[in-house]
């Protein structure tokens, strides 16, 4: 299918890795519907992801995808925080594995009450920032989930936390009923082969088997 080789396409050029999550958005929603909404979301997306950075980004797509219980994009997010935090502390690794922040999603999704699956996932990685010397970020974790329950937004910033909200809510409601495989770090930092392996050697098993772009 073209929309789905169009995704695949993109996600193998930005991350090289053709993302799991693609066919399984493209199958439920229909082609257009898919590739309308990368186009609307995912631009934005990116220009949160270069004003903020990958730290403070990949917290909040974390911590949402907790909360939201969805395993496949907190793999994929959890990992790239990892994977950027070693880069920054080498040889110290963030709190929370890759596949630790998998497993509370995980478990998260066995909340009935989105309050209670909310507070779960602002609090695993509020207490995981404070463990990996974070603590300046613990804020911004606070806020992302109060705009989560009121869906307004009075700042620049709090429209781009918004946007975050609404377009995880969407990516963790597709993965929650795909469950696709785990595969790789969602974001440019999948590319360094090199610090994976570093990672690997420091945590091994957590790197998932990926099918990474062949160019």
């Amino acid at each position: 299918m073209l929309a789905i080789r169009i995704l695949t396409g993109i996600t193998a050029k930005k991350w090289n890795l053709r993302a799991n999550l693609m066919t399984p958005i493209v199958e439920r929603d229909g082609s257009l519907s898919a590739l309308l909404w990368f186009a609307r979301n995912l631009p934005a997306y990116e220009k949160i992801l270069e004003e903020w950075g990958p730290l403070r980004t990949h917290s909040i797509t974390v911590a949402l995808s907790i909360a939201n219980g969805c395993a496949y994009c907190a793999y994929g997010h959890g990992l790239a925080l990892n994977l950027y935090y070693l880069k920054e502390h080498e040889p110290s690794c963030f709190s929370l594995s890759a596949r630790e922040i998998a497993r509370l999603s995980t478990d998260n999704a066995e909340v009935d009450d989105q309050t209670v699956a909310d507070l779960n996932g602002a609090n695993a990685m509020k207490g995981a920032l404070g463990a990996s010397d974070l603590d300046k970020l613990v804020p911004v974790i606070d806020k992302v989930f109060s705009i989560k329950q009121t869906r307004t937004a009075s700042s620049e910033e709090e429209s781009k936390l918004l946007h975050l909200v609404s377009m995880f809510e969407y990516l963790n409601v597709c993965g929650r009923e795909a469950c696709p495989m785990l595969d790789g770090a969602h974001s440019p930092i999948n590319k360094d082969t090199e610090l994976k392996q570093r990672y690997e050697a420091l945590r091994p098993g957590e790197l998932a088997q990926t099918a990474e772009s062949d160019s």
